[in-house]
This record gives structure tokens, sequence and C-alpha cells, in this order.
């Protein structure tokens, strides 16, 4: 499902007063710093524990019959690593490299990823109404982004159904300070919907309504943090029963160049 106006905004539409947007800025700041920090030291850590299994791993030559719990050991520090990653992206503390990349090129890219992961019963539809249009980002972190947001919306068709991603170029802004035009793509499935309470947590960092074990809460908070650091907004539309869509809306290159 797509509305032509997605009905909650995440990031730019608050309608709470002064004080409580303070408190609220406080807050995620305070959390920010805090995912950050925690980010730092883990990155650390975690590149010992790599650097020293890898170190006896090839002490110990291969056939050794250590070397599968060395390498399980490698693989969940890798994992924790990666968690990292959507910490510091939730806490917009990523170092982007910025430059323009074409919504259809992200599109493309997407795709290629997600089809070895949807199985036989998800439907992938691309859409792409971008009219060449470029957007200025990270291309690795903006594609992370909506990789995240597409395997949110596979896990929500557990009986299978249909992932449609959408790209669309829309004239002006709701911002006045800049009227220039906007990329918007859209992710969409036909799943189970979100419901109105859900909804108002789902970009809280390690919320999640998965069971234990599988998942960590963090994927759209990081899609959050690394939409923001570009620059851009999320919005999602969901309905209980009729599927969910997210969009993510970044300026249009060349405004970023006029401005």
């Amino acid at each position: 499902m797509e509305s032509s106006e997605p009905s909650t905004d995440v990031s730019w539409s608050r309608r709470n007063s002064p004080e409580d947007e303070l408190a609220h800025a406080r807050r995620s700041e305070a959390i920010a710093l805090l995912a950050d920090g925690v980010a730092h030291e883990l990155s650390g850590l975690l590149a010992t524990i790599l650097g020293f299994s890898d170190l006896v791993s090839d002490e110990l030559g291969p056939g050794h019959p250590l070397q599968q719990q060395l390498a399980e050991i490698h693989d969940a520090a890798e994992h924790s690593a990666a968690v990292t990653k959507d910490l510091r992206a939730f806490a917009g503390r990523q170092m982007l490299d910025r430059k323009p990349i074409a919504a259809s090129q992200l599109a493309e890219s997407l795709q290629s990823r997600l089809r070895p992961t949807l199985g036989d019963q998800i439907e992938l539809m691309i859409e792409d109404e971008s009219d060449g249009a470029l957007v200025l980002a990270d291309d690795a972190q903006l594609e992370q982004a909506l990789f995240y947001l597409a395997l949110n919306a596979r896990d929500a068709m557990p009986g299978g159904g249909l992932l449609r991603i959408r790209t669309t170029v829309v004239p002006g802004s709701v911002l006045p300070e800049t009227p220039s035009r906007r990329v918007r793509i859209s992710v969409s499935d036909s799943g189970t919907g979100i419901s109105d309470e859900v909804r108002g947590r789902i970009f809280e960092p390690f919320f999640t309504t998965k069971d234990s074990g599988l998942g960590t809460g963090l994927g759209l908070a990081a899609v959050l943090g690394i939409v923001e650091q570009t620059g851009g907004r999320v919005t999602v539309d969901s309905t209980l029963g009729h599927g969910s869509t997210f969009v993510v809306e970044l300026l249009e290159s060349r405004s970023y160049e006029a401005g």
C-alpha cells in the first residue's frame, strides 16, 4: 500500500509543545551520545578479538580440531561489529562519503541484494519513476538503510506477498526554505501491518516485536539515523492487516549544489 503523503512522520512533523520538543531533543541527544560511546568502546574490543582469533587460527593451521570453535568466535565478533555499526548509524555518528547517486541505481542494487533473501513466496516489484534524479548520499549507507526496510517488509509477510520498491520525484517541499524537488524511495509490503501503538515506537533503539534472538531492535533505528544524517526524513503509513509503506525522502542532488 502507498499513499501520496504517509501518515506518520518520525523526523519533521512532530506536533508537541516547545517544551516537549526540547525535552525530547535532549533525551535523544543523550541516548545518541551513549550509543556512540558504547559503539566506540566495543569496536576496539571486537577488533582485538578478531585480530587474535585470526592469529591463533593461523598458528594452529588448517585441520586443527579447534578451528571450528575459532570460526564461531570470529563469526560472533563479526556479528557484534555489525551491531556496533548500527549503533553508530542510529547515533548519527557515521562518517559519510556523500556524492551524487541516481535513485534508480540504488533501486537496482537493492534488487540484486534482495532476490536471494526473499524465497519463492514473495514477489519483488521495482518501479523506477525517478527520471534520472540524483540524491547526495553515501551510497553504501543509504543502500543499507533501504535494505533494512526491505528485510523488515519481508519479515512482515511470513505467508508471502508483494514487496514493492518505488522511486519517484515530488515537486516542492514541506519546508518553505527548501522549495526544491525531493526524491522519494518507498518500500511497501502487503503484510500484517503495524498497530498504532507499535508504530509510535518502531524507530526506538532496541525496540522489537520479534522473538528473542531474532532481532536486535536496531535496524529501523539505524535507518532513521542514516537518513537523518543524510539530510532526509523517514515516514511510515500502515494499517493492521493491510500492509505498510516506509518512505525515505531526500533533496534532489542539484538542490544541494544550488545551496
